[in-house]
This record gives structure tokens, C-alpha cells and sequence, in this order.
């Protein structure tokens, strides 16, 4: 059961940063959003979490390969 837990993390890990760009480009997007459209303030801090995320999964994986 741990095993399975620990796999599951991993793939949420990888799964994570391609699913925070949808987010970002929905939550930017004034046709879906209207006036609720992100600040500049929140667009920077999402793309730079968004590109640590993606950086450590990217990491991780070649870890994994190599």
C-alpha cells in the first residue's frame, strides 16, 4: 500500500506542471474569466512556481533515466 502511495506522489509530481499551464492560460484568458483575469503580480508568481515545478519534475526524471 506505501508503495503505491509513493508511485502515486511521483506521478502527481510529473502530472502537476502541464496541468499549471492549462491553469494559467485559463485563468489569463477574459472570454472565460472575465473581470476575474490574473494580475501581473499573480502572472509572475505563477510562472515562476510554474517553472519550478516543471524544473523538478524534469530533475527527477532524469534522475530517473540516467
Amino acid at each position: 500500500p506505501f508503495q503505491m502511495l509513493y508511485y502515486t506522489a511521483i506521478l502527481n509530481g510529473i502530472i502537476a506542471p502541464p496541468l499549471m499551464v492549462l491553469l494559467m492560460l485559463i485563468s489569463n484568458n477574459k472570454k472565460i474569466m472575465g473581470e476575474y483575469t490574473n494580475s501581473f503580480s499573480i502572472n509572475i508568481l505563477g510562472v515562476i512556481i510554474t517553472a519550478v515545478m516543471g524544473i523538478a519534475s524534469l530533475a527527477f526524471l532524469a534522475g530517473i533515466i540516467f
